[in-house]
């Protein structure tokens, strides 16, 4: 299965459309607060989040309904979603992306 992602956040080369943000929700907190901190590091934060999506099989923080200022709170407090699901090499997966979600927070 393949999965289409769009974070809203591309530019075509040479275009002068100035662009706002993409989905919050998937952004490094740091990127939320100062959009001149997004990078390519900002990219594989939100792609960490998409596979989280991908291996959970529901969205980032279910609970609290998509609601991008709540889910930005989290990242800013370093809450991290929570891990449930459990499959071959589970675990290393789950430590690659915890590394990503944590170095995004505290560089």
């Amino acid at each position: 299965v393949a999965t289409l992602v769009d974070f809203g956040c591309s530019q075509l080369e040479g275009s002068s459309i100035v662009l706002l943000r993409g989905s919050l929700r998937y952004y490094p907190y740091k990127a939320v607060i100062d959009k001149s901190y997004y990078n390519n590091e900002c990219d594989l934060h939100m792609c960490s989040f998409v596979i989280y999506e991908m291996i959970e099989e529901h969205e980032i923080y279910p609970k609290h309904g998509g609601d991008t200022e709540t889910i930005i709170g989290f990242r800013k407090d370093g809450v991290h979603p929570e891990w449930s699901r459990k499959s071959v090499g589970f675990n290393d997966d789950v430590l690659k992306i915890n590394e990503i979600w944590t170095t995004a927070a505290t560089s």
